[in-house]
């Protein structure tokens, strides 16, 4: 933060907790969503600001649990309460490597004092789309229009993932559209290794943009065999990469590409740092969380617009077009 000769300062911080139901359920590997629970924190400035963030929490992506999110702003907010925002940012920061989500919507209702939003268009923005190994009629239906760039959300279970492929595997093999494969971490090494045996197996390597996140976070080495040993295809951290150090373990395991989002990553500040250094350091970077609401996504969506040259295309800060209006 830019340091002022009359600091601004926090007067009150509100926190809600607001339902979106979602258009149709959202598959994940180790859960399906129904809702978002957005957990809200409503900032009032003494320059008359009153910002509202929110952070989305999501139990088995990490360990932060709507009940922990809750608990830490609780005892946070009455802290922070009264502080300049320099000092108040400067405490949440050191709470990031530990708990990311929770720190998010603090950080970045400060951070928009300085980066305010200009009410971009979101529908004028391209997004991957989302199907997942089981959904054959809907997976058919994205390949016929081959401007899609398609997320496949994997269940973790290797037969149950390369049966759903056979399924449209003549599509894929018929239309261009790229695949952006995402474990969620639910796979183990060795079930991996079935995985992409099978896609070398049918030809499909040049269909792949990357497979996200295969296994566990603290399994990045086992990533690294797994880009030695099937070199044509790509891998992504995803829950791997929270603070700007963990860089060094795509770079150390020749992971070519990183996912961030805001509520992984602290607030915008870092998320725009560890873009910059990943785009330094040659590693591609996706923007944006699919399990978000609207507040969220259009500051993930102008940050994009503001910094095209550090994230590739298309986004997935597009968790706002699957809730029902």
């Amino acid at each position: 933060m830019t340091e002022l000769s009359n600091p601004i300062y926090i007067k009150t911080i509100e926190i809600l907790i607001k339902e979106f139901p979602l258009k149709t359920p959202y598959q994940l590997s180790f859960a399906t969503l129904d809702k978002f629970i957005s957990i809200q924190t409503a900032v009032s400035f003494s320059n008359h600001n009153e910002i509202t963030t929110e952070v989305v929490p999501l139990l088995g992506y990490n360990e932060e649990s709507e009940q922990i999110v809750l608990e830490n702003l609780k005892t946070w907010t009455p802290v922070i309460t009264g502080m300049s925002v320099e000092n108040a940012r400067a405490y949440i920061k050191e709470k990031i490597e530990q708990f990311p989500f929770s720190t998010s919507p603090l950080l970045t209702a400060i951070d928009l004092l300085e980066y305010p939003i200009n009410g971009i268009n979101q529908e004028d923005l391209s997004y991957v789309v989302p199907t997942s190994t089981e959904s054959t009629a809907h997976f058919k239906s994205l390949l016929s229009d081959t401007k899609n760039v398609i997320k496949v959300k994997l269940t973790g279970n290797v037969e149950t993932d390369t049966n759903g492929l056979n399924l449209v595997l003549d599509e894929l093999k018929k239309y261009p559209n790229k695949i952006r494969f995402d474990a969620n971490q639910a796979y183990n090494y060795e079930s991996a290794r079935m995985l992409f045996s099978y896609l070398i197996e049918n030809q499909l390597e040049n269909k792949v943009e990357y497979i996200e996140q295969p296994l566990p976070v603290g399994k990045e080495n086992e990533m690294g065999l797994l880009r030695s040993e099937f070199d044509s295809i790509q891998i992504m951290l995803d829950e791997s990469v929270v603070t700007i150090n963990d860089l060094t373990l795509a770079e150390k395991n020749r992971i070519g590409f990183i996912k961030l989002k805001l509520f992984k990553q602290g607030g915008i500040q870092e998320l725009i740092s560890i873009a910059e250094a990943a785009h330094q350091k040659g590693i591609q970077v996706i923007l944006g969380n699919g399990v978000a609401t609207h507040i969220s996504n259009k500051i993930e969506n102008e940050i994009f617009v503001k910094n095209q040259h550090l994230f590739l295309n298309p986004l997935e800060s597009n968790g706002f077009k699957k809730i029902l209006n």
